[in-house]
């Protein structure tokens, strides 16, 4: 019911195919998993699970950018559900958003793998909610689902991110998406944390609830650690900040 005319028919060609693919993922109650619909190479070795540290959220993208928000029910009835299950495997307060994660009703054994390596991932899996309330202004959807969703898990980040001597609050033992030796202060974590706390924020004053947690949310926003940068070049981290990249996150920082 809507379309689209480009100069380069090869790129209005690739807009229809990629709807049209996001639609073919998108007509089911249970988000498609790791590897989608497709794989060129037919490698389908793994787990069929879900991996939250790029595949999951990137999955999603096309419904905004194309202005087709229904396509988005799948994965938010998937997450959704999967919420409370993830609470119940969180140590501290909040919601810790896993690595790898296959619940029982998705087919197979119910496994929630171990702790994220990648702790930014948490703070994106609820951005695809608040990218659509800001996309739509639905207020119930605001908070009925995307709220909660970003209030646990930026209790669980006020607890884990650690206040040091230079009055910065730092994320340790958290790599960046599949990179070595960026253990500690990486640009994935900073860009994701950042949009985190300032969507938590917002939505609570619209609203007009969690006065009181604010503080806590503002005070991580305003002393997060630096951006890892040199001049006007992004890295990775300080101490590694050109590493092989697997994941190109460090346009997270842009």
């Amino acid at each position: 019911r809507s379309s689209i005319e480009l100069p380069d028919q090869l790129e209005e060609n690739l807009w229809y195919l990629g709807l049209y693919q996001q639609a073919c993922c998108s007509r089911s109650e249970v988000a498609t998993s790791f590897f989608g619909l497709w794989h060129p190479l037919d490698y389908r070795t793994w787990n069929d699970c879900y991996v939250a540290d790029a595949q999951v959220e990137m999955i999603w993208w096309c419904c905004f950018a194309s202005n087709h928000l229904a396509l988005l029910y799948p994965s938010h009835r998937t997450f959704g559900r999967l919420a409370p299950e993830f609470v119940e495997h969180t140590m501290g307060d909040g919601l810790e958003v896993p690595h790898m994660f296959h619940p029982e009703w998705a087919g197979g054994d119910r496994n929630f793998g171990e702790r994220n390596s990648h702790k930014g991932s948490s703070a994106w899996f609820a951005l695809n909610f608040w990218q659509d309330y800001l996309h739509s202004g639905d207020p119930e959807f605001l908070r009925d689902a995307t709220y909660p969703l970003l209030r646990m898990i930026a209790d669980w980040f006020v607890g884990d991110l650690k206040l040091e001597a230079d009055g910065h609050y730092h994320c340790v033992e958290s790599n960046s998406p599949e990179q070595e030796n960026t253990n500690r202060d990486n640009i994935y974590d900073w860009a994701m944390i950042r949009a985190l706390f300032r969507a938590v924020i917002a939505a609570s004053e619209v609203l007009g609830v969690d006065h009181e947690k604010r503080e806590a949310w503002r005070a991580r926003l305003d002393k997060l650690f630096p951006l890892p940068q040199s001049g006007d070049t992004l890295g990775e981290t300080a101490g590694n900040p050109h590493p092989y990249r697997c994941h190109p996150v460090v346009f997270f920082g842009l």
